[in-house]
């Protein structure tokens, strides 16, 4: 867990920043962005902490669960059935379980989308 630092006028979806090696980074709250949680509450935090970084964006994610990377073929990929999940761009079967394939580059320009809109 890292504690993170509520900034009053951000948008919900991107609530605050956290310290991270040296610098402020953005917390985006995935569960609201993806329309599947409650947003964050001020400083607030989920069981885990994320930090992902595209093309030369740094930023955290705060989550309830973290399974282990996992590689799979293009065609284990499929529609979205069992899942709904806003930035979806298919699913897969883990263990018995649907798990939607998150497209992270769509996530990251709805954000930036965001902080342009304030």
């Amino acid at each position: 867990e890292h504690p993170w630092i509520a900034i009053p006028s951000a948008p919900p979806e991107v609530p605050g920043v956290l310290a991270w090696r040296g610098r402020a980074i953005a917390v985006v709250d995935l569960g609201l962005l993806c329309g599947i949680a409650a947003p964050l509450g001020r400083g607030e935090l989920r069981r885990r902490t994320m930090v992902l970084q595209l093309a030369g964006c740094t930023f955290a994610i705060s989550v309830d669960e973290v399974r282990e990377v996992q590689q799979v073929a293009s065609s284990e990929v499929h529609p979205l059935l069992a899942t709904h999940t806003r930035y979806a761009s298919g699913e897969v079967t883990l263990d018995g379980t649907p798990m939607p394939l998150l497209d992270v580059t769509a996530m990251v320009r709805a954000v930036s989308a965001v902080g342009e809109a304030k």
